[in-house]
C-alpha cells in the first residue's frame, strides 16, 4: 500500500499530491516496474493507503527502489509506504 494519512487532505490539510515509484534495478540496467500519481485533496479515489500488487518473481537479481516524488514542499505531503511484503 502507499498513500496518505487522512490529515494532509482533511480538517485544513492541503497536499498537492506525489508520485510513487519502484524501480529494480541490478546495477547496470534500471527499469520502473510501478507508477501512480495521486492528488488526495482533489480525487476522492487516491484518499487512504491504496493497495496494490506487483508481480516480481521473473525478475533477475537485483535491487528493488521504492521511492516518493512530491510536488512541492508545502508541509503537507506525509507520504506513507505500507505492508510492503515479498513472497
Amino acid at each position: 500500500s502507499h498513500g496518505y494519512p487522512p490529515g494532509a487532505y482533511t480538517d485544513g490539510g492541503e497536499t498537492d499530491g506525489a508520485i510513487f515509484t519502484i524501480t529494480w534495478t541490478d546495477g547496470n540496467e534500471r527499469r520502473e516496474l510501478y507508477r501512480r500519481e495521486i492528488d488526495p485533496l482533489v480525487e476522492t479515489t487516491d484518499r487512504g493507503l491504496l493497495k496494490f500488487s506487483l508481480d516480481t518473481r521473473d525478475l533477475p537479481s537485483g535491487q528493488i527502489i521504492f521511492e516518493t516524488f512530491i510536488r512541492s514542499h508545502n508541509g503537507w505531503d506525509w507520504t506513507a509506504w505500507s505492508d510492503i511484503n515479498f513472497e
